[in-house]
This record gives structure tokens, sequence and C-alpha cells, in this order.
């Protein structure tokens, strides 16, 4: 059964990869893209596959250590040898016209089912798995091997008859006596006969076949000679012989009948000869003793009852020959209970390899956690589920879960491979893997699910682990992963601005919880001072307002993972009542402006009044649901301003969703005209990237408050009349904030957010987009050389990191982004479509920049690109360049000088992403690279009737900046 399996195992796997294989070629995929999208998700579920298998070398069993070592290596070359041989057997399914496939056309709504979409489907997972996991615990391990045997009933009533007749039934269990010689075994063996006379004594009952009842040792001999001569003295024998005499004489029988046996009395004894004791142990003991190359053991044989065999195991543990017995049942037991005693180490060390290699190689934590979830949630389910049907875990099943998880592993990889191309391209492909893992589990499934039909126990309740597992990896691997996932980048069925990141997740929560903290300390002082304390001191509600203004800030604080900075803080700019305006982008926006001062009554919404967490904090501080009844609460405003209190409005009425600043509500400025108050303007700058509207996880950012100088209602700069003055203030925020945003908006503020956007497809990726980044200087430079607005096309753009970065930094520039490579170019343009900065402003196309017809620009960008292309085709494209460059516009070339002594170095890591790696494409089959020297463009240019201007960046490399403009 062990065997069966583990052949199960293997098989089952190894068709796993040829499934994946034949799916994705017979749904359209050329050998190369073939390789491209299964060779990485096959070597990873290969490598965690292999390390659960390695896991057993840590146990102490030593045919486990085997074989998990044999099936590790089978799995790693099985998935080697699908990924050579079987493409070799496929047929060309894109030239070739498919036979219709009835199932899969009749299977294609399952595939294509959104199974992460059905709400329902994962609650019923979510509410389910608590309870499974409860039962779980109460999953037994039937450590009897007789009962996973399979024996007929007839049989069975025949062997109970047989054991209430006889004691065939009884155990046997042997003690083995070692020794050089067979004299020293027998010594040996006599030694524990006397313990079990003792543990007969105990009230055990044994039946012991003493093998020095037939062939006692030497010294045992000695003794017992010794015995017989004592015994025998002459007295004794003189007495017997009379007594036979007379026996003789009174029962007639013939004279000299008991002779012979009275001369042995007279005999001399000596211990055996070698001759007589070959003589038993060749025709006597041939079973119980054995010679060996080392020397001789000798076997003692004992039969107990099986209601008893448990105590004398016990009483044996408690001998000094313990090591010494052989008892079937009993070492098949101990192999159980070290199996047992290893199990838990073994799931721990498979559990921690598997996941270090997920991490590896899909270079995120969180897609760690969402590709090794599902197969921690399906192994809870297999076990929950088993409990509840009783089906106890045995050496059989045990090992047959290795094949649930193996393939749960494969599944989860697949998937998640699945998720990060689609995201990453846009291109539907986890239909293909769904296929894939769909008709691997089912002839899985079909191929052991039949033993359920066998009468033998130990492969009924390997088809039934099989089948429930299964079922669970499919279902949780179909729904659970993919809605994991989703949540990471996407919120309110719409692609998040920047995807979920663990640590984001971890601040947010920790931000909640020390918000919910802050606020109900606030409300419960408040209560106190507000309602229990009688009469209506104003200096208790000073207290109070103190507060929460002390709980804001210390909220804020806090968040010691975003840095904030606030410029303008003055006490005298609070001293008198004013109102308080500023822009609105986030949750935290209030926070931030009740840290600055605690005389400060806010306005708020209807909403705000009844929200369950700080709702009662906000009626007891009197901030007033005013919003759109200004003129009749008027009098209340007016009573607080009295007694010192600001008032603080947001203007937009609602936050920004973009962080822009929108039209300017006109209350805050009827509520400065009527109460003649002065204006207080707060600019809040980075708040909606760390909490953007429509999301409700904080991600981490920079945050910078500015306080503005007061502002008289008096002062006839902003025009006289609310009305106006609402337009004039808004008209002075824009200019105030595009001066902060200046000031702050640098290419580092952004790299974060530029390098988040290539997260979550691919670890290449995003180790591209870090090291590249760094390496250019998150792009500062070409941020000075080029005009905050201006039409850029970047030649080469890659995966768009510097066009991103362009756009970031100035919203103004509209930018055409070219490359060789569409793969690159279909990533670029993904996240063009998520990200809803860029609208149609940044564009991407793939082609060669020789022919297209990129139109006028005012700025060329052609950063490490002209050494992918041969001499003459440079020229063609830099003259295609100067062609359309608008008058005052620039080409900006960044290439190493192949004269510069550090180009080898450059020359040699261009190399390896060309024609080692193949991270780049060049125009050339050979991949060759062809890299220019200073001298040569300075002479184009100059033929071209250029300037140029050559910025020296040859300190960290070899690379030389070239900016051209028309003469």
């Amino acid at each position: 059964a062990i065997a069966l399996g583990m052949g199960s195992i293997l098989v089952g796997i190894s068709i796993d990869y040829v499934f994946h294989i034949f799916t994705h070629a017979q749904n359209g995929h050329g050998i190369r893209q073939l390789f491209k999208d299964i060779s990485t998700p096959i070597f990873i579920s290969a490598l965690t596959t292999a390390a659960a298998f390695f896991g057993l070398l840590f146990i102490s069993s030593g045919a486990l250590r085997d074989m998990g070592l044999f099936a590790g290596i089978s799995i790693l070359f099985a998935a080697i040898f699908s990924l050579i041989l079987i493409p070799l057997f496929l047929p060309n399914f894109r030239e070739e016209k498919l036979k219709e496939n009835k199932m899969k056309d009749w299977l294609m709504p399952l595939f294509h089912y959104p199974f992460h979409q059905d709400k329902v489907l994962i609650i019923i997972l979510l509410l389910l798995t608590p309870i499974l996991y409860h039962f779980s615990k109460q999953v037994r391990f039937e450590g009897d091997l007789n009962a996973i045997n399979y024996m007929p009933k007839k049989l069975k009533i025949a062997e109970s008859k047989l054991n209430d007749i006889s004691s065939v039934s009884q155990r046997n269990v042997f003690l083995v006596s070692r020794a050089s010689t067979l004299d020293s075994a027998l010594l040996n063996a006599e030694q524990m006969n006397l313990a079990l006379d003792e543990i007969q004594k105990s009230g055990i009952d044994l039946s012991v076949a003493k093998i020095q009842n037939f062939l006692p040792s030497e010294e045992l001999q000695k003794v017992r000679l010794k015995r017989w001569n004592k015994f025998w003295n002459e007295d004794r024998k003189n007495q017997l012989k009379n007594n036979l005499s007379k026996i003789e004489q009174t029962y007639g029988f013939k004279q000299n009948t008991f002779t012979d046996f009275t001369k042995t009395l007279d005999e001399q004894f000596e211990t055996m000869n070698e001759i007589d004791r070959a003589l038993i142990q060749q025709d006597l003991l041939k079973e119980f003793i054995h010679k060996y190359k080392n020397g001789y053991s000798v076997l003692t044989q004992i039969k107990v009852s099986n209601s008893q065999r448990e105590d004398l195991q016990q009483a044996l543990q408690k001998t000094s020959f313990k090591d010494s017995v052989i008892d079937k049942q009993f070492l098949a037991t101990g192999f159980l209970d070290a199996l047992k005693a290893d199990f838990k180490l073994l799931v721990t060390i498979t559990m921690l390899l598997v996941f270090g290699i997920i991490l590896l190689s899909f270079g995120r934590i969180e897609l760690s956690i969402i590709t090794f979830l599902p197969m921690s949630l399906s192994w809870i389910w297999t076990l929950g589920i088993m409990a509840l049907l009783n089906i106890p875990f045995n050496i059989v099943n045990i090992i047959i879960s290795t094949l649930i998880f193996g393939l749960g592993i494969d599944y989860s990889i697949f998937i998640t491979n699945g998720l990060v191309k689609e995201y990453a391209s846009g291109k539907k492909v986890l239909y293909s893997f769904k296929t894939s893992i769909f008709f691997s589990s089912l002839t899985t499934i079909l191929g052991i699910g039949v033993l359920l039909f066998a009468q033998h126990p130990a492969l009924k309740s390997m088809a039934l682990v099989t089948v429930i597992g299964l079922l669970s990896v499919l279902l949780i691997a179909f729904t659970i992963q993919p809605w994991l996932f989703n949540w990471l980048i996407n919120t309110k069925d719409k692609q998040r601005v920047l995807p979920m990141t663990l640590s984001d997740f971890i601040g947010s929560i920790f931000t909640f919880v020390i918000f919910l903290l802050g606020t109900f300390m606030s409300t419960i002082i408040g209560f106190v001072l507000i309602k229990l304390i009688p009469g209506k001191s104003e200096n208790l509600r000073f207290i109070f307002h103190k507060t929460i203004q002390l709980s804001s800030k210390f909220i804020v604080y806090i968040l010691v993972h975003i840095p904030k900075k606030i410029v303008g803080l003055d006490k005298d700019k609070f001293r008198k009542p004013a109102v308080i305006i500023s822009n609105h982008q986030s949750h935290i926006d209030i926070v931030l402006l009740l840290m600055l001062h605690p005389k400060m009554i806010l306005l708020t919404n209807d909403w705000v009044q009844k929200n369950p967490f700080y709702g009662a904090l906000v009626r007891m501080a009197e901030f007033y649901p005013v919003l759109d009844r200004l003129e009749e609460n008027l009098p209340l405003i007016e009573a607080k301003v009295k007694k010192g209190y600001s008032i603080m409005i947001f203007p937009e009425g609602s936050r920004s969703a973009d962080s822009k600043i929108k039209r300017f509500h006109k209350g805050a400025f009827y509520l400065a005209e009527k109460l003649e108050l002065d204006i207080l303007p707060v600019l809040l700058h980075g708040v909606g990237d760390c909490i953007t509207k429509g999301e409700n996880f904080l991600k981490r950012g920079q945050i910078h408050v500015k306080i503005l100088n007061r502002i008289s209602p008096h002062d006839l700069n902003f025009g006289s009349g609310y009305v106006s003055r609402s337009k004039s203030f808004r008209q002075f925020y824009l200019k105030q904030f595009e001066l902060l945003k200046q000031e702050v908006e640098t290419p580092l503020y952004f790299r974060r957010k530029l390098i988040n956007n290539y997260i979550y497809k691919g670890p290449v990726l995003e180790w591209y987009a870090r090291i590249k980044t760094r390496f250019d200087n998150n792009y500062s430079l070409f941020n000075e050389l080029i005009p905050k607005e201006a039409k850029i096309v970047d030649i080469g753009c890659g995966y768009g990191f510097m066009a991103y970065m362009l756009h970031f930094l100035s919203d103004k520039r509209t930018i055409l982004g070219i490359d060789y490579d569409e793969e690159k170019i279909e990533v670029a343009q993904h996240i063009h479509a998520a990200n809803y900065l860029a609208k149609d402003q940044v564009q991407f196309i793939s082609g060669d920049a020789q022919s297209i017809d990129f139109g006028k620009a005012d700025a060329f960008v052609l950063s490490d690109v002209l050494h992918y292309l041969p001499y003459n085709e440079q020229e063609k494209v830099l003259i295609n360049c100067i062609c359309n460059l608008e008058p005052n516009g620039q080409i900006i070339i960044r290439e190493a000088d192949s004269n510069h002594k550090k180009h080898q170095g450059t020359r040699f890591s261009e190399w390896q992403s060309t024609k080692l790696i193949g991270f780049n494409k060049t125009s050339t089959d050979d991949k060759a690279l062809f890299f220019t020297s200073k001298e040569r463009l300075v002479t184009f240019f100059n033929a071209q009737k250029c300037t140029l201007q050559v910025i020296d960046t040859t300190k960290l490399n070899s690379n030389l900046i070239y900016i051209a403009r028309k003469a």
C-alpha cells in the first residue's frame, strides 16, 4: 500500500506538469511563449514539492529518509524531462485545426466562472474554516497495523473461534542474545530467562520456550552437574537402589531390571562436547540458533495473549535487554510512534522550506502568503472532514497526503503565476492555468478515487483522503487565492491607485487600533467631564478639547513610518478665533487640524454625528452638523466664537479623489463675513496619497502641513462679498498648493509610488525597477533638463519607468514611449490603464524607432538605446528625431563611451542582459551590441548642424549625457 501510495504521488505530480504544458500549447501559445509561461511555475512547483519530500531527511526513520530522497529527486527530474521532452512531441496547434472537444466545451463555463467574486461562496468558506479547524484537532492516528489490514468476514469469524479453543493466536515475541561465541550467547539468554521468570511472577501469563532446557551454557552445565553430584550422595544412592530391589521383588520384575539405571548414579558426568552440541543445535534448535560472521545469536520465544501484550512490552522496556526485543507488532508500533513524534517536526520543516522557496521565487511576502494560504486552509479542511467522517490517519494515507500537499502547492503556484501575468500584461492567461489544474486534479481524483470501491481499509482510506484533499485544494485555490490577490490590487470593483502591501496593511491595522483607543479614551474623558460632573464649567470643556488635541497629536505622531512636516505653526495664529479652512484629501485631515490647537470647532456633515466610532465624541465636543444650515445655526456658532473657539471648515465639502483642489463652497466665507473673523488657510499635501478616497487602508507616504498667515475679512485682494471671496480663495489655494508641490514633489518623493506600480508583476521586474531607478537617480537629471510643459518621446522606454516619473513630476507633460520589445510595452500600457493620473497624457507603442512616425516633439530621450542598433540604424533614428524636433527642442542621449576605462564593465553587464538572460532585446538576431564613442556622436551632430552639449556622468560608470539642439 505504501509503494502504491508513493507511485501515485510521483505519477500524479508528473502528469500534472504534462497537463500544464499541453494545455498552454493547445491554447495557441508558441514554444517560446510556452516556455516563458510554464517553465518558471513548473520549476517552482518541482522545487517546493521536492522540498516537501526532502523534509523527510530530518526525521528519525531511515526508510522514510530514503523514500524522501528518492521522491524528491524523482520530482525534480520529472519536471526537467517534462520541459525537455514533451514539447518535442507537441503538434503545432497554431497551424493544425483542433478536433472538437465536447467535454472541454461543456466544462468551459466552469473554468471561466469567477469563483472569487461569489460572495456567498467566500462567506461559506470563511465560516466553515474555523469550524473545520476545531474538528481537525480531533483526528486520531491509527497505530495498529492490524486495523488497516484486510480480512474477510468468514476469516474473522474463524479466527475468533480459533482464539477461543487454543493459544495459537497468541502474540510471538522474541528475545535475541548476541555474542562472539555460542556459549556466551547461551549464557546471555539464560540471564534473560531469569528476568522473564520475574515478569511471570508479576502476573503476566507467559509461555516461554527456554532453550537452556535443551542446550544450556557450559557454566549452567557445571552448575547443574554440581547440583546433581551434591544431591546423589552415597546414602541417597543406596536408599534408591534398595527401594528399586524391593519393587522388583514385590511386583515381579525380572532381576536386575533397574541395573542400567542405577549405574548412571555412579557415573561421572562431564559437560557436553562439541559433537553433542552440534547435534542438538542442528537437529533440535536450528531455528533458534544462528551463526553469523562475527558470532552467534540465540532466540528465546515468548507467547503472550493480545490482552497482555502491552503489559509485556512495558515490562521488557524496564529490563537491561530492552533493545534485544523482536516483536513485529512492537516494531511497527515503534515505527509509527516515531513517525507520529516526527510528524509535527516534518510539517514544520516542510512548511518552512516550501514557504522559503515560494518567497524567493515570487519575491514578495504578500504573494508568498497568498500562494501558501490555500494549501494551509485545504490541509485544515482535509483534517476537519476526516475527523467528521471518522477517518483516522495511518501509515498509508499519511504518505498519500504528501500528494495532496504537492499538488496543492502546484495548483497554488500556477494560480498565482496566472494572476501575476494577468496583472502585469493584461493578458487573460489564468484560464489556461485553471484548465490544466482542473484536468490534473480530475485525473488524480478518478485514478485514485476508484479505490473507494476497494474492500481493503488502507486503500479505501487512501482514496477518501485523496478525494477530500484535492477537492478542498481545488475549491480554495479557485476561490480564496484570486479573491486575496484581487483584494491587494482592487477595491470596490476598481483598481487601486497603488496595490496594498503587507507593511501598509499592518500599518493600517495599527493606526485603526490607535485611533479607536484614542477615540475611546477621549470619549470616556468627555463623558466624565461633560456628562457626570454637575454644572457646565467652561474650564472643564476646555480640558475636554485639550484632550482631543493631545489625542489627535498622539495618533498623528505615533505613525512613525510616515514622515510628517509642519510648517508655519505659530501659537499667535490661533490666539484669536478665526475660520480655519483647508483642502480636504482624506479621513486623517481632521486629526491633523485638531492637533494644532484645542479651541477648535469642526462643522460636519450629518453622518459624522451618527458614526459608531466617534459620533458620541463629536456630539460632546459640539462639532455642529450645520454645513447645510449655516444661517439658522449662526447663533450657536457665534456663541462658540465668543468663547474663543475657531471654526474649522473644509470649503471643498468632501474629499478629493485625486488630491487636486476642487470647487470651494461659500459657507466658510459666509461665516467669516457675518462674524467678521479672519481666515486662517492651512495646506495639506500628501495626505491623499496616504489614504486615498475610496480606499480604507493607510499607505506609506510623506505628509506636509503648511499653515499660512491669517487673512483679514477686509482684505480687498480677495474681493468683496463671500461669493467673490470663495472663488478668489480657491485661486489663491491653487497657487500656494502648486508652490508647495514644487518644493515637496521631488523624484525621490515619487520613487515609492513608481516602484509600487510594478510590484506583484514578477520579482525580476520589481528588482529591475528598484535597481534602474536607483542607478538613474530617479531620473532627476532628465527632469531638470526637460521643461515642465513639453511633448516628450521616450525611445527605448522599456517598462515606462522614466515616462511615468516625468509625468508624476508634471502632469502637463505629454509622453510617448516607444520600445522594440512588445512584452515590455504590454506591461507599460497596463500600468497606464490602471493609473488614473496618466489618462491620455502617457501612451506606449511597440515598434522600430526608425520607421515609426511619432510626430513633432519638444524632447526626444534615448537612454541606453543606441548600442542595441547597428551604426547605420543609429544614424537613421537620430535623423528621424532631428527632423521631428520642435523649435528650441532637444534630443537627450545617454550612452556609454566606448573609449572610457569603465566601458568593459558596461559591456559585460549589457552582454548579460541581452545574451545571457535575454532580458533586453536587440534588433539583430545575433544580439550584437554597437557601443559608440563621444567622437562619433560629436562628428555626427556637427554634420547635421546641431549644437551638442556633453554632461560627464562617468564617475560611477562610462555613461555620458548628450544634449543636441538644432543650430
